[in-house]
């Protein structure tokens, strides 16, 4: 009886060590998945117009030669408003207003009470708020467009407007926009 209890303690010791030497498997992976759940900070980036003084002979965009051929915006308006007509060329014009949050568009002065705002193709130039004042050459596509109430209403906020101001604006405005290839300063 010895015998077979002592045989039977050593099978059992040998599979007792050998399995702490077997390897065991990873479990599988749920298939249910939970929601990651992390705060996300948006990154604000200050954004405001160029430094600079938009000194006569400065460019923003292509330059071109507006020694010839360069109309005064006040000529060319008037009629292009008339006749329909397209016009692609060069102008000149005071700069009554810029763009005061990163410098994105200026305002035009012209002789009749129409607005004129240019922008530049493709919207990868600004411009200084000290161009303001300035006499400028732009080389560029007049279109007639209706401004939307919502742009209408933004450009009011970023000349900070009072809410009473930016909540009459109602109704879309029709304008002429200058989409500018080139704009020098003149003087």
């Amino acid at each position: 009886m010895k015998k077979i209890f002592l045989a039977f303690s050593v099978v059992m010791l040998a599979v007792a060590a050998g399995a702490q030497n077997t390897v065991t498997k990873p479990k599988p992976a749920t298939t249910t998945t939970k929601p990651i759940t992390t705060a996300v900070k948006p990154v604000v980036k200050e954004v405001k117009p160029p430094a600079g003084d938009a000194k006569p002979g400065e460019w923003y965009g292509s330059k071109f030669d507006y020694s010839e051929g360069i109309q005064d915006i006040g000529a060319v308006i008037p009629p292009y408003l008339a006749a329909d007509a397209k016009f692609s060329g060069q102008l000149s014009a005071k700069v009554i207003e810029v763009c005061p949050i990163d410098g994105c568009w200026l305002k035009l002065e012209i002789n009749d009470s129409s607005r004129v705002v240019v922008k530049m193709k493709n919207s990868k130039i600004f411009f200084p708020l000290a161009a303001k004042g300035r006499k400028v050459a732009i080389d560029g596509d007049i279109e007639k467009r209706v401004a939307p109430v919502a742009e209408l209403q933004l450009i009011a906020k970023h000349l900070k407007k009072t809410k009473e101001e930016i909540a009459a604006i109602t109704e879309p405005e029709k304008e002429v926009s200058i989409s500018a290839k080139g704009i020098g300063v003149m003087e």
